[in-house]
């Protein structure tokens, strides 16, 4: 055996060679083959190509297309402070009433009202511990620009405006609060848990309570907003406070608006 070995040596080393070469290739097919079928999953979830003999269950579907939301779930589960898997097993389970799976879904606000609800009904879910944070006007105001996007009826401008004069985005007391509104409560400023939560809360006040109600230039605000008693014993808005909102409101007339979570700048 030994003379034999010693023999053929140069002919095994080619064998042994060979098979190695030919696992390798087998390797990298499966490979090729597993992207394929996702891919062909994919397209197939996304109506994009017509895959009829690949065959997915409901269930795969609906991770497929919460995974296409992974930046929006994980954003909003880090705004609202709820573990991101609590949070994609509860979406998975509601996915249906959500309407998850329909073509031209507003993924943000699906998320916001199934997190206020969510929040509302199983409150033990939520941290709500406030969290003190690096915050920058750049960031901030970046935020503002996107939850006006995503509710839609908000105009930036005007809501960058009344933030500047409540809080200049400077303002220690309120920033320990993450409130740059001046939103006030029984008790006094209100709180709220980071950044985004704080500033999402803002827009969705802006939006549900003021520009939904047509309440959508800084005079008409401000009548709810910012009011007094005139010297003829009529509410009216602070003309002073309207004054300085309209200037600050022209600093930001020309921002480009922010569309999707990449756009929003670095908190650092």
């Amino acid at each position: 055996m030994k003379d034999y070995l010693q023999t053929n040596k140069k002919g095994i080393i080619l064998v042994l060679i060979g098979l190695l070469f030919a696992g390798l290739l087998f390797i990298k097919s499966n490979k090729v083959e597993d992207f394929s079928k996702r891919m062909k999953r994919l397209s197939y979830v996304a109506k994009e190509v017509e895959e009829p003999n690949v065959i997915i269950s409901v269930d795969e579907t609906k991770d497929i297309v919460l995974n296409e939301y992974f930046d929006e779930i994980d954003f909003y589960a880090k705004t609202f402070q709820i573990d991101g898997n609590v949070l994609y097993n509860k979406l998975k389970e509601n996915y249906d009433n959500l309407g998850l799976g329909n073509e031209g879904v507003n993924i943000d606000l699906v998320l916001i009202n199934y997190l206020f609800a969510l929040e509302n009904g199983e409150p033990a879910l939520f941290n709500k511990k406030t969290i003190s944070q690096v915050k920058t006007k750049d960031y901030m105001l970046s935020l503002i620009n996107y939850f006006s996007h995503v509710y839609g009826n908000v105009d930036f401008a005007i809501a960058a405006g009344i933030a500047q004069i409540e809080s200049g985005y400077t303002a220690p007391l309120m920033l320990s609060k993450n409130n740059i509104f001046g939103g006030m409560s029984g008790s006094g400023l209100i709180g709220y848990r980071n950044i985004e939560y704080g500033i999402l809360s803002y827009i969705r006040l802006l939006s549900e309570s003021y520009f939904s109600q047509g309440l959508n230039s800084v005079e008409r605000i401000g009548y709810i907003y910012n009011p007094i008693v005139n010297a003829h014993g009529a509410k009216t808005a602070n003309p002073t406070w309207v004054a300085n909102v309209k200037r600050a409101v022209g600093d930001y007339q020309n921002y480009p608006a922010i569309t999707d979570l990449t756009g929003l700048v670095s908190v650092n």
